[in-house]
């Protein structure tokens, strides 16, 4: 039997949130993420003798969870931040004048003589 869903239809995994949504949203994953690793994890599992081998375990692989949702936060930071429009063409042709290059043929700009 074929099968129901499609894979377009699944549900979103937690870097896919990430990467397509606002760079906010990457870095308070970030941030539990750190919140995990340093005070969560610890709690939960460093008071038993048993429990405490998994602390070595998802310490440091809630760390690379957090630099990997940092990284994504500061490059879709980077790529939603506004871009400064620089004007092209002949509209601004006046900064030629502004940065000290010599002016064009048949261009008087002295006022000597008026």
């Amino acid at each position: 039997m074929s099968r129901r869903y499609r894979k377009s239809r699944r549900d979103p995994g937690l870097f896919e949130i990430a990467t397509t949504s606002d760079c906010k949203v990457s870095a308070a994953m970030a941030a539990v993420c750190v919140l995990a690793a340093t005070v969560i994890i610890p709690a939960m599992f460093g008071s038993s003798r048993m429990l405490s081998g998994l602390v070595l375990a998802f310490v440091p692989l809630a760390w690379l969870m957090a630099v990997l949702f940092g990284s994504i936060s500061v490059t879709r930071f980077f790529q939603q931040r506004p871009r400064p429009i620089r004007p092209r063409g002949r509209a601004n042709s006046m900064n030629k004048y502004a940065s000290g290059e010599m002016p064009q043929e048949g261009v008087n700009l002295s006022f000597e003589g008026r």
